[in-house]
């Protein structure tokens, strides 16, 4: 069951009132559980397709909210916009990130999430410009950065941006 589908049944709700995310866009708990929650999500992170991610350092692979919820729970900021913040959680992402989304809650999501960048071989335009909204910073590399990136994922990185 999905991190969205487990809220709406700690409310009572039953499976067939679920309805759409298009539907409950206007409740941002359940949209915050619902980023990332493509069946078809490739994640060079999880060992399977779907939306899944790895908690480092622990290892465990979850939900990409519940890996969400564990970096808040251990201190890593969310639900905050905070300006001088050392950077926390990123996501590195391939081409076209942003296209064929929801516009407005491809930016929410993330921030909602946690996420302070993105990092991607191509990010869409206009969700760039959306991510600045929500203070996420949108940045893209070169082809060859790709290889280096997914290479060593076995590693924890610190990536600093200077102000």
């Amino acid at each position: 069951m999905s991190p969205a589908a487990r809220f709406l049944a700690s409310r009572g709700l039953v499976p067939n009132n679920f309805n759409t995310y298009g539907a409950r866009r206007g409740n941002d708990e359940v949209m915050t559980r619902g980023t990332f929650a493509n069946i078809r999500l490739v994640n060079k992170l999880a060992s399977k397709v779907g939306p899944q991610t790895l908690h480092v350092p622990s290892g465990e692979e979850l939900d990409v909210y519940d890996v969400a919820e564990k970096y808040r729970k251990e201190g890593y900021p969310s639900y905050k916009l905070l300006i001088f913040l050392s950077l926390k959680v990123i996501i590195l992402a391939g081409k076209e990130y942003g296209n064929g989304s929801s516009r407005d809650w491809a930016a929410k999501g993330p921030f909602l999430l946690g996420v302070k960048a993105v990092i991607a071989e191509c990010i869409e335009r206009i969700h760039r410009s959306n991510l600045v909204g929500m203070g996420i910073i949108p940045l893209e590399y070169k082809f060859f950065f790709r290889s280096i990136c997914f290479f060593h994922l076995n590693y924890l990185y610190n990536i600093i941006f200077p102000v």
